[in-house]
């Protein structure tokens, strides 16, 4: 991917025990706004938002 120019973030899942471990890290991962609501619907509306500014 890195070599058509795409961003790759990697996230170590391997010490998460709960959704709110995988959510913190992808935030803090892809600097996700303050707002950032920690559940599926919010990581949808926040993926959306970083593809669409690449």
């Amino acid at each position: 991917m890195r070599n058509h120019q795409y961003k790759v973030v990697k996230v170590d899942a391997a010490a998460w025990q709960s959704q709110a471990d995988l959510h913190q890290d992808v935030a803090l991962a892809l600097d996700f706004p303050d707002y950032y609501g920690s559940n599926l619907d919010a990581l949808n509306d926040c993926l959306g938002d970083v593809a669409g500014t690449v």
